[in-house]
């Protein structure tokens, strides 16, 4: 099961999956923290290995294609990354996490983060990828508050189309509730909830985000509301809704 879920991790991470393959994936990551810091891991020695800061594990800088114990060949730029982890766990924090939520109905806490989806690139339109892609790094540095000026900056661009938009204001919300910030974050995930172009699976993850921001806030009876929305769209977020209604309720 670890060799099957990891090879979904290589497929999404190389743009392999569709969007419901990936939506299935997701709701499997946050049901496993274990697989969620490997994917968290590859992405951040990812960015960090675009960026230069992983050249000093590899003298060549085209290390040789190498085989998995599953068959699956690893591309160079990876291959780099993955060597260069045994060095940088020790010390590196893992960026993106989700609380644990235990084998108990009523052991539920609200996501403490919100991931970063920095390789996907399938659902995100090339058109503003590399502005999201370039706020979700500033944020990762510490500089979140630029990372959302850049953001709204490109939301009030008259070229954006309405794909464009979801993206960006899902990102804002991202950054607001990573930030520890709810109350923009509420507002944010308000906002994308009522935009006309949303996909069920989107409208449905956008609930859930709002209602694990509203249980920070401690808004229980509103967070509720929005638990139940999740569980009426019936997706991938089904299953965490219904045990967070069991432990609000």
């Amino acid at each position: 099961m670890e060799n099957e879920i990891r090879q979904k991790i290589h497929r999404f991470l190389d743009g392999e999956l569709t969007d419901i393959e990936a939506d299935q994936l997701w709701a499997e990551l946050l049901d496993d923290k274990e697989s969620l810091d490997y994917y968290n891991t590859l992405t951040t020695l990812g960015e960090m290995g675009r960026k230069g800061k992983l050249d000093r594990f590899s003298e060549t800088g085209q290390p040789p294609l190498a085989v998995s114990s599953a068959g699956r060949v690893f591309k160079p730029g990876v291959l780099k990354y993955l060597a260069a982890a045994a060095v940088l766990l020790a010390g590196l924090t893992i960026l993106f996490t989700v609380s644990d939520f235990g084998t108990s109905e009523t052991d539920f806490e609200p996501l403490a983060l919100l991931e970063y989806p920095i390789e996907r690139s399938e659902s995100v339109p090339e058109s503003v990828l590399p502005v999201i892609n370039e706020a979700y790094v500033m944020a990762l540095e510490g500089s979140p508050e630029d990372g959302i000026d850049l953001l709204q900056q490109r939301l009030q661009l008259q070229e954006n189309s309405a794909v464009d938009e979801i993206e960006i204001v899902f990102a804002i919300a991202r950054i607001h509730y990573n930030q520890q910030q709810f109350s923009e974050a509420g507002e944010w995930f308000v906002r994308l909830t009522q935009h006309p172009a949303l996909e069920p699976y989107q409208l449905e993850q956008a609930y859930w985000y709002l209602a694990n921001t509203l249980l920070h806030r401690s808004q229980t009876g509103e967070a509720a509301v929005y638990l139940h929305k999740v569980i009426e769209l019936d997706g991938a977020y089904i299953r965490m809704a219904k045990q967070a209604v069991s432990a609000t309720e």
